[in-house]
């Protein structure tokens, strides 16, 4: 159950940071062509965040 919880508030504060800097949420970028590149940042962020830093966690336990 903390996965999810992890992936939550993961997911909110990089949203509350984004819309602070931005002024407005990311977009969806998959399968996108004509992105803007803070879209892309985001998504990028957010895959490493909730799947390396776990990971590597684990190594670490």
């Amino acid at each position: 159950m903390l996965v999810p919880l992890y992936a939550a508030l993961l997911y909110k504060g990089m949203i509350y940071l984004f819309v602070k800097l931005f002024g407005r949420m990311p977009v969806d970028t998959s399968f996108e062509f004509h992105v803007n590149i803070r879209d892309v940042l985001f998504n990028l962020l957010y895959f490493i965040m909730i799947t390396v830093l776990p990971m590597l966690s684990l190594l670490f336990i």
